[in-house]
């Protein structure tokens, strides 16, 4: 009988090319989905926020709540900002996690 620790240890590097996938592409849709003026899109930015915080990801577990608040009050300004560094901390989590 194989403990559960050992399977998650091993299952490990297909977890976090999932998690790296998936969240490049909510990180695309956001950044997208701001480009249109569509602040409604906050499933993308609450998925991205649990699978960040499931990893670990702190900064950008904030950054998904921040868009993910300020998408629900349609405020543009706080959008645009989070936006601006969402693919770049995307990136630093993915290049880390690598």
């Amino acid at each position: 009988v194989q403990r559960g620790e050992d399977t998650y240890v091993s299952m490990l590097p297909q977890l976090i090319d999932t998690f790296i996938t998936s969240a490049g592409q909510q990180i695309e849709n956001i950044v997208c989905a701001a480009a249109s003026h569509d602040f409604e899109n906050g499933n993308e930015a609450d998925a991205l926020k649990i699978s960040a915080a499931t990893f670990g990801a702190q900064r950008l577990n904030r950054l998904a709540k921040t868009l993910e608040v300020a998408g629900k009050e349609a405020d543009a300004g706080t959008v645009v900002d989070a936006v601006r560094t969402l693919s770049q901390d995307g990136d630093d989590v993915f290049k880390r996690l690598r």
